[in-house]
């Protein structure tokens, strides 16, 4: 491994206030495992490997220029779904040969798009990652973790707190002062085709890039993040598993059950194959029970209060003044989240299969369960058990599962709002919870 001087030309900037130990490396050969892990990662600064993937045979088959959209889309098929951000409203699944197309029609009238036509996007790297320029050029301007004053992130307890809140296009120095400094913290690097850079955990970046370039990241955590992240989900597991009594409604006052068990039998006299219920273990099956139940007596009683508003699923847990406080004591929270208690014991193909049958079988109990009553932490669980679904699955199954989940509602956008409404609503109660606990500070969440 050797390492190269700094080169400030070809569009490569160093801020003036920039520590000298935390400017990028530059290295002309790529460094063994052990080289890396000893002399590159513990700097926790980045590092600029010039053309070591330039070899690999993605780096011309890839190739706009060259026919590489027609190679990708032949090569993946018609049949794969993929996340493609189609405008500036986010996140769509699209077929691949789709995007494949929207690219190549892209390339031959840049303009017809009204998005801008570069990559534009600060963020804090959550983990260690390696990023290989496959084709075309990119910029990338790097901030350090000590620069987050200058950066301004959002809210900690926000699901985009690793995000900065000011326009790096056009900063509004009048309501963020400090980012006028910002630049002199920073250092801008260029990736030509075939080059890789290191960018350590905590670091932000900005990426400019071509009108089209094929970029693939590698992540992995840190030793500490492991070991950090180890810690807190051991703490998160004792602190939820503390047994708690929940009001649960019966079998009579919902009829969610019954029905279900009526389901359930009707379809023993037709082939099983063609009944979701029937491939559910018996726990499985018991916590779909529960969840129906839960839905159908909520429902009952909105009606009975002719409640025009949605309620939290823990609204028949409390008295009839429907009060919605936030509990202060943490230990009560698992308790005011029967949802969660649900599935929280579950392992993660279970879950899955148990929400794949209910989006089949009983499509708006599932609805209801997800924009009305799906609590705070009922969301984080959710989504962490989606996130260990991920790691089980293939991406084809990934893609399957969430189409048919997502396909209950007649809004998905509304759907992923609950979800990380709640998730961001629990994060701000952690967050309340530390300041109150060790600092003695009460904090309202902004509107």
């Amino acid at each position: 491994m050797r390492a190269e001087d700094d080169d400030a030309g070809g569009g490569e900037f160093v801020g003036a206030r920039l520590d000298a130990g935390l400017r990028a490396a530059r290295f002309a050969s790529p460094p063994s495992a052990d080289e890396f892990a000893a002399a590159v990662e513990p700097r926790n600064a980045p590092a600029v490997f010039r053309g070591v993937v330039k070899d690999w045979t993605a780096s011309s088959r890839w190739d706009p220029r060259r026919g590489g959209l027609d190679y990708l889309r032949e090569k993946v098929g018609p049949d794969v779904d993929v996340e493609a951000m189609m405008s500036s409203t986010g996140h769509v699944l699209v077929p691949f040969s789709k995007f494949m197309n929207s690219c190549k029609s892209y390339l031959r009238c840049p303009n017809a798009s009204s998005d801008s036509p570069k990559a534009q996007e600060i963020l804090k790297e959550p983990a260690s990652s390696e990023e290989g320029c496959s084709s075309s050029l990119e910029s990338l301007t790097l901030w350090p973790p000590s620069s987050s004053p200058y950066l301004y992130p959002m809210p900690v307890y926000g699901e985009a707190s690793n995000h900065s809140s000011v326009s790096i296009e056009e900063p509004d120095y009048s309501r963020y002062t400090r980012a006028r400094y910002m630049k002199e913290y920073s250092e801008r690097v260029i990736l030509n085709c075939g080059d890789a850079l290191f960018i350590p955990e905590g670091w932000y970046h900005q990426v400019d890039s071509d009108d089209l370039t094929i970029a693939i990241n590698f992540w992995w955590k840190s030793r500490i993040m492991n070991e950090m992240q180890n810690k807190m989900v051991q703490e998160n597991s004792v602190s939820c598993s503390k047994g708690t009594t929940v009001c649960q409604p019966t079998d009579e006052e919902s009829g969610g059950p019954e029905q279900l068990k009526q389901k359930q039998v009707n379809s023993d006299s037709s082939d099983k194959k063609d009944s979701p219920l029937q491939t559910l273990e018996p726990s499985t099956l018991q916590a779909l029970y529960e969840l129906i139940s839960l839905v159908h007596n909520s429902a009952e009683m909105v009606s009975q209060n002719e409640i025009t508003e949605p309620t939290s699923q823990d609204a028949y847990c409390k008295q009839s003044n429907g009060s919605k406080k936030i509990a202060a004591d943490d230990s009560s929270l698992l308790e005011k989240d029967p949802i969660a208690k649900i599935i929280l014991p579950l392992k993660p193909l279970e879950l899955q299969s148990m929400l794949l049958a209910m989006a089949r079988t009983f499509p708006r109990t599932l609805e209801a369960l997800v924009l009305n009553m799906l609590g705070p932490i009922g969301a984080e669980i959710l989504t962490r058990k989606f996130d260990e679904m991920d790691q089980q699955a293939t991406k084809e199954q990934q893609s399957e599962f969430y189409k048919t989940f997502y396909s209950v509602f007649d809004d998905q956008y509304a759907a992923m709002d609950a979800l990380l409404n709640g998730k961001e609503m629990f994060s701000f109660q952690v967050f309340q919870s530390v300041l109150r606990q060790y600092i003695g500070v009460h904090a309202d969440r902004p509107k």
